[in-house]
């Protein structure tokens, strides 16, 4: 964001963060953590995301299935089996974000990234949302996909929705694409 902001060209107030899976995570966190962020948007970023430990569907990850242990504290680790006890769970971190814009992006098809879990935190945060007058900020697009990244090569669902999202929040409208036929 520092970046972003030295460069005059760029509307520093109209900066969302994205990404996708274990950047989805990061995105959450720096909007979390970072106010500058005008609207946040985790892409699929499931468990230690913006998906509840506490609330998991069928085949979701369990935290002691998290290969990547640097991505959380220690003392996180300390709660395996026993999850319904940690002190807080990912819900904090999106409510961090209000009133800023959020999109969270969920394949349901995506059984280990937890569209439950998810889905709980959209229903947990949405409160906080409307609490500060701002319902209409927060959305949660539970879309039929499995974890297909849109940034990849072969790309994939989500830039569309994302882009209408921040368009609606922002009163942006996008030029459409024309294919030179009027």
């Amino acid at each position: 964001m520092n970046w972003l902001q030295s460069h005059p060209e760029i509307d520093g107030q109209h900066v969302a963060v994205w990404g996708h899976s274990r950047r989805g995570k990061s995105a959450l966190l720096a909007g979390a953590l970072d106010e500058r962020f005008a609207a946040v948007a985790p892409h699929q970023s499931g468990m230690a995301g913006s998906a509840l430990y506490r609330v998991r569907g069928k085949g979701a990850q369990e935290l002691e299935q998290l290969l990547e242990r640097y991505w959380l504290t220690p003392r996180a680790f300390s709660f395996i089996d026993r999850e319904d006890e940690m002190p807080f769970d990912q819900h904090w971190a999106a409510a961090l974000v209000a009133p800023r814009p959020l999109y969270i992006y969920v394949g349901t098809q995506d059984a280990w990234g937890n569209p439950k879990g998810e889905r709980a935190t959209f229903e947990a945060v949405q409160p906080v949302y409307q609490w500060l007058g701002h319902g209409d900020r927060i959305v949660a697009d539970f879309v039929e996909a499995d974890h297909v990244d849109p940034g990849a090569p072969e790309g994939g669902p989500g830039w569309e929705a994302l882009l209408d999202f921040l368009d609606a929040q922002w009163g942006v409208a996008r030029v459409q694409a024309s294919d030179g036929h009027g």
